[in-house]
């Protein structure tokens, strides 16, 4: 059977005892940037691309061993709840191979925290037009800045499930050769109550929903070998 290979770009997981994990350990640094009493919006901005929204009520830089940095944030409507992001697993360059190393390291200690947010990646030369008229089937194209993004009609800004976008990834990280990225984010509601434990399930469950919307079997890769 053909079938399309796909990759864990980003993986958001959700916890009351986050910061438990890096307070006192001598691996990691923690840079408060919005509390009661603090907000550093630039220091935000500069260090992952984007801005700090409204709704993130507190917000922390974790600096690790590796030289990365991590995002933990705790938005409005939960705000004992810590969502930690390892985002760009599949980012084709030094960054991503080191993140995949220290999410290894962590896999053990992550398991019983809850799956918030999973963005898979399909690369390609460039986009086949028979999996861009399945999306638009259901779907209008909306283009913003280098991405276009396929939204129901009844959606506006967001959907609470599943979020489409395509764009130009050579373009977008400087690669050598041509590469176009379809990327479907999976958020907390699709997953219910699914935790890191359940992630083989979970992929089950977002293969078949991707290949309900593109009418193409996808095969999700493991974030490395041996998790």
């Amino acid at each position: 059977m053909r079938y399309k290979r796909a990759d864990i770009d980003s993986l958001n997981l959700s916890d009351e005892h986050f910061i438990s994990l890096f307070i006192g350990n001598e691996d990691y640094i923690i840079e408060a940037v919005k509390s009661q009493s603090i907000f550093n919006p630039n220091v935000w901005k500069k260090t992952f691309n984007k801005s700090l929204t409204r709704n993130i009520v507190r917000a922390d830089i974790i600096h690790t061993y590796l030289g990365l940095a991590l995002a933990l944030k705790s938005y409005s409507r939960s705000q004992k709840v810590q969502v930690l992001e390892f985002a760009g697993l599949q980012g084709y360059d030094e960054r991503s191979k080191l993140l995949s190393i220290h999410l290894k390291e962590l896999w053990s200690q992550l398991q019983h925290t809850r799956l918030k947010r999973v963005d898979i990646a399909l690369d390609y030369e460039k986009i086949p037009n028979r999996v861009l008229k399945a999306l638009q089937a259901n779907r209008e194209p909306f283009k913003w800045f280098n991405s276009t993004y396929y939204k129901t009609v009844k959606e506006k800004k967001r959907n609470y499930y599943i979020n489409v976008v395509a764009y130009d990834k050579a373009l977008k990280d400087n690669l050598s050769e041509p590469m176009e990225r379809l990327e479907f984010s999976f958020s907390g509601a699709f997953f219910k109550d699914m935790y890191l434990k359940d992630l083989p399930k979970a992929i089950e469950k977002m293969e078949k929903a991707i290949k309900k919307k593109i009418g193409v079997t996808v095969k999700i890769n493991p974030i490395f070998s041996h998790a």
